[in-house]
């Protein structure tokens, strides 16, 4: 309950204190969502909104900075990569996946797990069985 209010708080932090320089479009009309210059609340408030309201941001050009993590599906075998962004108290984090291209391979192309990263790509989202992932595509990522 207590991490509900806070994140409806963050939201509520979020609307108010955004100004339109963070939300901007590029030449070509593509919009572009920089969370590094945010807060870490407020970072952290835009990521949870991108989980529960993905179609407002699909397409949108994502750059997020925070935890390199990486997890392996021990069924499929399938390796899953994600930035994971904490809010300023530390407590609670949010991991906004991400795909590099298919010429990368893990580990070699990729940072140890815990590692400072900085990620933009295209948000999107895809199913895999019953459920439904956002993701970041067409990343470019930094150390």
């Amino acid at each position: 309950m207590r991490n509900l209010f806070l994140c409806s708080l963050l939201l509520i932090i979020l609307t108010v204190s955004c100004s339109g320089n963070q939300d901007m479009k590029d030449s070509t009309g593509v919009t572009n969502l920089d969370l590094t210059t945010m807060s870490a609340p407020v970072a952290y408030s835009v990521v949870c909104d991108m989980m529960n309201n993905p179609k407002t941001y699909l397409n949108h050009v994502i750059k997020v900075n925070g935890q390199f993590a990486t997890s392996q599906d021990t069924l499929t075998g399938k390796r899953y990569f994600a930035c994971i962004v904490k809010d300023a108290a530390t407590c609670c984090s949010r991991g906004l996946e991400f795909r590099l291209p298919d010429t990368c391979s893990y580990p070699e192309d990729y940072p140890e797990p815990g590692t400072e990263i900085t990620v933009i790509g295209t948000f999107t989202t895809y199913t895999e069985g019953l459920f439904r992932y956002c993701t970041l595509t067409d990343v470019e990522l930094s150390c």
